[in-house]
């Protein structure tokens, strides 16, 4: 039987065939790191903002209660992580700054969002504004055929195009092939699932406060079909040695060290090995 594939899974398979196997074929758990916990949080209150009660905002207080609203919403989702911040083992202050980064990340999310509404109420009323600027957020869909599936953080309808954007935290506003092929997937599942093609498919890189974006047509719908069904190939198989280990420095921070190196180290592993192990 396929297995239903996301973008992430996808990535990992590309990155290190042993590590998607541990997790997919043995199901091996992994232990969700603080960046992975950061970016939950903040993607959990910017989907929470848009379900903001716009009764008592107006014109002239929409500012504050925006932002009000907003820092709300992320004081809640930290307080709900806090359970699986006790567990990632890291130091208060290493906590503390990934606090702060989020308090800033938003920040710019805010700044951003409150210039495009003021843009907007010179011909719209505030509702008006801000419902323009809500998009569909936390969008499931699955594809039967091409067996993939994803969230989409964000799709924007305006001036009869479509547009779907996501969210990220990540330290560098890099547009890279995982990035890309993420994006041609959010495209594909879009297509498939309401017959149309997005028009663009971007990032919103919230540490920088940047949007980037590319267009969507039928060479990349075309080429992420190709890769979605590369992957289900190389994937059937249920024996180990399918998935061959590629060692790098992804090594290092990797759930399933013990696993695949057994008591040996894994500096002195690397250091013996000349090219990835093909076993």
């Amino acid at each position: 039987m396929t297995r239903v594939e996301s973008a992430h899974s996808i990535s990992m398979f590309k990155q290190c065939r042993r590590k998607y196997f541990y997790k997919y074929k043995l199901e091996l758990p992994e232990k969700k790191g603080i960046a992975a916990i950061n970016g939950q949080v903040v993607h959990a209150a910017l989907e929470e903002f848009f379900n903001m009660n716009l009764e008592q905002v107006n014109e002239l207080n929409f500012e504050e209660k925006c932002k009000i609203h907003l820092f709300g919403c992320f004081s809640k989702a930290w307080v709900a992580a806090i359970p699986e911040l006790k567990e990632v083992q890291e130091e208060k202050i290493t906590i503390r700054k990934y606090y702060e980064d989020s308090l800033a990340m938003l920040q710019n999310f805010s700044e951003l969002f409150i210039q495009r509404v003021k843009k907007e109420l010179m011909s719209s009323s505030f509702q008006q504004a801000f419902n323009k600027w809500k998009p569909e957020s936390e969008v499931y869909i699955l594809s039967e055929k091409h067996q993939i599936q994803g969230y989409i953080d964000a799709i924007h309808k305006r001036n009869g195009e479509v547009l779907i954007l996501d969210y990220k935290t990540s330290r560098k506003a890099d547009m890279t092939e995982e990035y890309k092929r993420q994006l041609a997937i959010y495209g594909l599942l879009y297509k498939e699932k309401f017959g149309v093609a997005p028009q663009k498919v971007g990032l919103y890189f919230l540490r920088h406060n940047e949007e980037k974006f590319m267009d969507v047509n039928e060479a990349l719908l075309e080429d992420v079909k190709k890769e979605c069904a590369s992957v289900h190939k190389g994937t059937a198989s249920e024996d180990i040695g399918a998935y061959p280990k590629n060692l790098g420095v992804w090594c290092r921070y990797c759930d399933f060290q013990t696993v695949c190196f057994g008591q040996k180290s894994l500096q002195g592993f690397m250091k013996k090995e000349e090219a990835p192990l093909r076993v």
